[in-house]
């Protein structure tokens, strides 16, 4: 627990913002800086997450003009910059990584992120907000019907308040019937 003391004296508990500054200067985790990047504000994000980037070269100096930076679909360095920078908890980790979830999906770019720690999240993601079309399609387009079995298992898991498709899905043969019956 982290205290901060008051000029009038009075202790009381660190906001989320004073902790996350006390325990990079006591405790200073490498990669990571006391200040948030630009890269993660919210009009940079949108162009980091459409990015094209244009280099003028002008004599001896090379400029990058960052315009949308997700287009180049470099999710995974945003990701990863993410989990250095911000804890799970933060409300700026959780912004961040739904904003790159959503784009993902837009553009269908899930083979992305596949085989990596961040598919996971994505999937939970999709499933929570129950977003799932755009993902199952691309399984089945792909011929993983055991991905898309177990992504439609997610998704009834958290949404069957019942427990009807539950007791479906233990007693199904067919992952076909299964994906068949199940209407996301």
């Amino acid at each position: 627990m982290i205290v901060v003391r008051e000029p009038t004296g009075v202790l009381r508990k660190a906001d989320h913002h004073e902790r996350e500054k006390m325990l990079q200067v006591y405790f200073p985790k490498e990669g990571k800086s006391n200040y948030i990047p630009k890269m993660f504000e919210p009009l940079n994000l949108e162009v980091n997450l459409k990015i094209n980037i244009f280099v003028c070269v002008n004599k001896l100096n090379i400029y990058f003009k960052y315009k949308e930076c997700l287009k180049i679909k470099n999710y995974m360095t945003i990701l990863n910059k993410a989990c250095i920078r911000f804890e799970p908890d933060d409300p700026e980790f959780i912004r961040i990584t739904h904003r790159c979830y959503e784009f993902i999906n837009e553009a269908g770019d899930h083979d992305i992120l596949h085989s990596t720690r961040f598919f996971g999240p994505l999937v939970f993601y999709l499933a929570w907000y129950k977003k799932l079309d755009n993902l199952v399609a691309y399984m089945l387009n792909k011929s993983r019907l055991e991905d898309c079995v177990d992504v439609i298992m997610l998704y009834s898991l958290i949404h069957d308040k019942g427990g009807s498709t539950a007791g479906y899905i233990q007693n199904s043969n067919s992952n076909l019937n299964l994906i068949e019956v199940i209407k996301i």
